[in-house]
């Protein structure tokens, strides 16, 4: 018994040991953080036991645990995670950085802060967007991400110049776009054009071209006046600070990432085919011989739908991308390297339009000392980008998106002439119609010759020296050099060429920028005190110059651009300009027990563009009250952020030409005793009292974070006002000019800005982060100067249409103005003989039953007077929007991930001036769109469609709602688990499928409803639609892999 007894206890030990043996499993893995960097050292434990490890240089672990186990995953500066084993065996975590452990840190000007001691208005962009979206052009990152900044396009070409302003338009002088800075060295706007034939009105390349998106660390957009006032002039409306990435510690290795993918069009306007054409050529335009005979014969065309073509089918295609980057980084202990090299090809949608972009970058930072490092940054984009004009004007400056809508529906050659032949018509007219056809947009397409190459390298160096661990120097010295080579053909059989028998033109742009900075920075703690001081000096000088020769009138056009020579008359034409800055700047930062922070900025700027005034002086001042640091919130277990900000100051802007404030004379031909004489004449008016545009801002905001920050909200309230206003106007007779600069005016910007974050990580492995933002701002112009008068805009692209937008006080910037429609004419507005009866508003211009009747809205005394003429033009829209934002959704579960971007709009229009060259109905030999077919007649009497319009004035009837909701980005990618990459010495590698521009939800019936096409001298203008490059939706597939 007893033995039996011994022999069962050994059984029962065997088993039980057994059981536990067979109960544990192997598991592995990799951590990484939110920017998908391993993570060495982090705590891996099984809970409820002792039993852990932690992961290696490269994030990697492994560990034997129960099959039913719970992981722990803990590291200092991380949120905790735990992860359900549940039979699995490979685990890939990420973890989140937590703000109350790990104070994460900003990017400032001159510096850096931590976000608990920030107090002005400053936003960075999610770093999983530049991680994991696949970004033809970076602005397609800042689209709708940031709450404040307003980012719209002006076409879609490729590597089109973007507008954005951050915060609404606060000037009406240069460009509204920000200041853009990459790590410490702001980018200068720079030529894309040298101008001369349609290259003007071409899309320009945008400053993020030249920046490769797969080489930025962070992005931050500084925005009220207490986080600019430190860039001064420069930075009068908003800068975006832009980090490239740097060589990490136990991060060495070798980047790789790919991705192709295809453009395709979103839609087709709707044009009248060749059998619609006919019709409205006989009804309209009876003297066109192709369609009507002399004793008005209607031609019948039995095989029409053969000699049907849609021109917009000539002209787009299936266009192509590609893309291949690669990158090295690393770094021992005194030196730390990254070398990185992309290649971008982009075949776009529109027929020999094409882009090319080649950049690369060398980032290298060595630690002579504990004292001394220094450091470079290099850079250098080569752009190639060719394609025919798109945009244009009237007649032979036609575009060729223009010219695909307006274009007869149909091609001259020998089967559609013998068709017409067959009609009866005469071949005369046949004939003269092929000779005619220089305008068609296929023709135009592979005639043209619009070549632009631009080569861009910035070098910027740095020495620091530490004298003490409080107390450091830094100096900079940056440049950027800038070269643009266009050139142009127009051959004899295009519209533009066929005036001088071929034109040809060859130009070069050069600019050099020099900038150099040198400050100090003190900071020191003592006990609960903080001290941040920053106190420096800058200079900045900037060189350009500019030569072109056109020739006209070529025999021979074989070498096209490449033989001006050989042209009959030819021209030269040369400029140089040059412009400085100096700086002076302090700020301080002090911070109190982690509670209170406190911002003091001065910054003195001299401008060489003024003539007198050339210094100005420019303070802001903020304050922070960390709310939950206070000891009475130490029990509230909920809110883990709580900071209330307030602001205010003031930034400068002299953005103007440097013939603004001063005497601009050029060489000018006269006769003087029957003989002509060289001469210098003054080409624009002195104004030595031009002055600083100052803009002062007010802001208040509140950052809160509940539940250790999963769920954040962020609100922002502005008033942003600029006087001064910096304005190229209209002047008196008196002056001998039309126009010059003056400082009149002033205009007001309020709004508020929304952010609501959400971030969502379960023990399945399933996470959800979730953000929406919205901006709303109400623009107001506050004065005019002078006597106050309304200053009228002609944006420029119609020579008919004049004085679209309207500045005036109590208006708005972007009002544009024009007539109101008030229905159609009638029958019962006539009288028996045809003639309006009395009293029914009339411009005299022969109305007929149809046609848009327009508003009698005052007169010469400011009453109605019957009459329609410039009394009665008022405010008709704006473009500006009420309020705009998106919504951003990322997931993710075992390996794989899910992104979605919405973007939205609301309460912007957009002026479709497109209508005026196919929506007017003026019967001559141009298409129009098929809308005519709906038109009011007696047949169709209850029709709202016009049939005509009286006045060819801008009106309402051109206006067009452009709200809309935008599926920006979808991408679904998979992390591949590291037991099938590990053994070929990959660390990590990341498959996607992306689509970009997927749909557009909108009223607007043009291409897309964020375009501007503004030719005018104003470029705060935006939201005119004239032939804009359409914007096309692109399916992409990619890999990003990691040695």
């Amino acid at each position: 018994m007893k033995k039996n007894m011994k022999k069962g206890l050994l059984i029962g030990i065997i088993m039980l040991i057994s059981n536990m043996i067979v109960a544990q499993s192997k598991v592995s893995g990799t951590v990484v953080d939110d920017k998908g960097e391993s993570l060495p050292g982090v705590t891996v434990q099984e809970k409820g036991t002792t039993n852990g490890t932690i992961s290696d240089v490269d994030g990697k672990f492994s560990l034997n645990v129960a099959s039913d186990a719970t992981l722990m995953f803990s590291s200092m500066g991380f949120k905790n995670q735990e992860v359900l084993v549940n039979g699995r065996t490979i685990f890939n975590i990420n973890l989140a950085t937590s703000v109350s452990e790990l104070d994460e840190v900003i990017v400032v000007g001159y510096g850096t802060q931590s976000r608990t001691e920030i107090t002005g208005a400053v936003s960075t962009l999610n770093t999983d967007v530049l991680k994991n979206r696949p970004l033809v052009n970076f602005e397609d990152a800042l689209r709708g991400q940031i709450p404040g900044l307003d980012v719209s396009s002006t076409g879609g070409q490729p590597g089109a110049e973007t507008k954005m302003n951050i915060r609404g338009i606060a000037s009406v002088s240069g460009s509204s776009q920000p200041l853009i800075v990459v790590d410490g060295f702001p980018l200068n706007e720079v030529s894309n054009s040298a101008g001369g034939g349609l290259d003007e009105y071409s899309g320009k390349v945008g400053a993020f071209a030249f920046i490769n998106p797969a080489d930025i660390e962070s992005v931050e957009v500084l925005k009220d006046a207490s986080a600019t006032a430190i860039y001064g002039n420069r930075g009068a409306k908003g800068v975006i600070l832009i980090t490239t990435k740097k060589g990490r510690k136990g991060q060495s290795g070798i980047t790789f990432s790919s991705y192709f993918g295809v453009h395709q069009m979103k839609k087709r306007l709707d044009v009248m085919d060749f059998t619609e054409y006919v019709d409205y050529q006989q009804t309209l335009n009876p003297g066109n011989r192709l369609f009507t005979s002399e004793d008005g014969e209607l031609f019948e065309f039995p095989e029409a739908d053969k000699m049907n073509v849609d021109w917009q089918d000539e002209i787009y295609r299936r266009g192509a991308i590609q893309n291949y980057t690669i990158g090295v980084q690393g770094k021992s202990k005194e030196t730390s390297y990254s070398l990185s090299a992309s290649y971008t090809k982009d075949q776009s949608i529109l027929i020999n339009t094409n882009f090319e972009k080649i950049t690369s970058r060398l980032a290298l930072d060595h630690q002579f000392s504990d004292k001394v490092a220094v450091g470079s940054n290099i850079t250098y984009s080569r752009i190639i980008n060719n394609g025919p004009p798109t945009g244009g004007r009237e007649g032979t400056a036609a575009g060729l998106t223009i010219s695909a809508l307006t274009a007869a529906p149909f091609r001259m050659d020998n089967n559609t002439a013998s068709r017409f032949r067959r009609a009866g018509v005469n071949p005369y007219q046949i004939d003269q119609d092929e000779q005619s056809n220089i305008g068609g947009p296929r023709n135009l397409a592979d005639n043209t010759q619009l070549d632009k190459i631009i080569n861009r390298a910035i070098a910027n160096l740095y020495v620091d020296v530490a004298f003490t661990d409080w107390l450091s120097f830094k100096s900079t010295l940056g440049l950027d050099f800038f070269t643009l080579v266009d050139q142009q053909y127009y051959a004899a059989a295009t519209p533009w060429g066929a005036l001088n028998n071929g034109v040809g033109t060859s130009a070069t742009v050069n600019a050099r920028n020099l900038l150099n900075e040198n400050y100090f920075t003190l900071s020191k703690q003592i006990n609960d005190h903080r001290f941040n001081l920053v106190s420096g000096f800058s200079f900045q000088q900037n060189i350009s110059d500019f030569t072109r020769a056109e020739g006209r009138d070529f025999q021979n056009e074989s070498l096209g651009y490449n033989s001006l020579q050989s042209a009959a008359e030819w021209f030269s034409s040369t400029s140089a300009d040059k412009w400085a800055l100096m700086s002076y700047y302090a700020r301080a930062n002090y911070t109190y027990d982690n509670r209170y922070s406190a911002t003091f900025t001065v910054r003195r700027d001299g401008s060489s563009r003024f003539a007198l005034d050339k210094w100005g002086t420019f303070y802001s001042g903020s304050a922070a009250w960390n709310v939950h640091n206070e000891s009475f919130m130490s029990s509230n277990n909920m809110i883990s952020n709580l900071k209330l900000r307030g602001s205010i100051g003031q930034t400068g802007n002299a953005s103007v030409p440097l013939q603004g404030a001063l005497l601009d004379q050029q060489f000018s031909n006269y006769t003087f005793g029957g003989q002509f004489a060289n001469g210098v004449a003054p080409s624009s008016l002195e104004n030595r009292n031009l002055t600083w545009e100052t803009t002062t801002q007010y802001n208040m905001g509140l950052d809160l974070g509940v539940f250790d920050n999963s769920l954040s909200f962020t609100a922002e309230y502005f008033v942003k006002k600029t006087t001064d206003l910096l304005l190229f106007t209209p002047l008196s007779i008196s002056t001998g000019f039309e126009n010059g600069w003056l400082n009149i005016g002033e205009i007001a910007n309020t709004g508020i800005e929304l952010s609501l974050g959400y971030d969502l990580r379960t023990q399945s492995g399933l996470t959800w982060n979730t953000s929406i933002n919205m901006t709303s701002i109400q623009n107001e112009i506050k004065a005019l100067g002078g006597d106050g008068q309304p200053i009228y805009i002609d944006v420029n692209f119609d020579g008919i249409y004049s004085d679209e937008v309207i500045l005036e006080v109590g208006g708005s910037i972007n009002d544009f103005f024009g007539y109101k429609s008030d229905g159609l004419y009638l029958p019962e507005d006539f009288d028996s003989n045809g003639d309006l009866f009395s009293g029914v508003p009339t411009a005299g211009s022969g109305e007929q039953p149809g046609d848009i009747k327009f508003k009698d809205i005052s007169g010469p005394d400011g009453t109605p007077d019957g009459l329609i003429d410039g009394y009665d033009r008022t405010k008709i829209g704006n473009s500006l929007p009420k309020a705009y934002g998106s919504w951003n959704n990322s997931f993710g579960f075992k390996g794989f991930e899910l992104d979605i971007i919405l973007q939205y709009s609301y309460g912007n229009d957009v002026f479709n001036a497109t209508k005026t060259k196919a929506g007017i109905f003026f019967g001559n030999s141009e298409n129009q769109f098929s809308d005519w077919l709906n038109r009011w007649t007696p047949e169709n009497p209850n029709s709202t469609q016009y049939a005509g319009i009286p006045v060819r004035q801008p009106a309402d009837f051109l206006i067009e709602d452009a709200s809309f909701i935008r599926l920006q980005m979808v991408r679904l990618g998979y992390n591949l688990p590291s037991k099938w990459i590990s053994n070929y010495g990959i660390k990590n590698a990341k498959m996607y499928v992306a689509a970009n521009n997927l749909a557009v939800f909108t009223n607007y019936s043009g291409y897309d409803p964020e375009v501007t096409t503004n030719q005018s001298s104003a470029p705060f203008v935006q939201g005119i639609d004239y032939g804009a490059f359409p914007r096309a939706k692109t399916y992409m597939a990619g890999i990003n892999i990691q040695f």
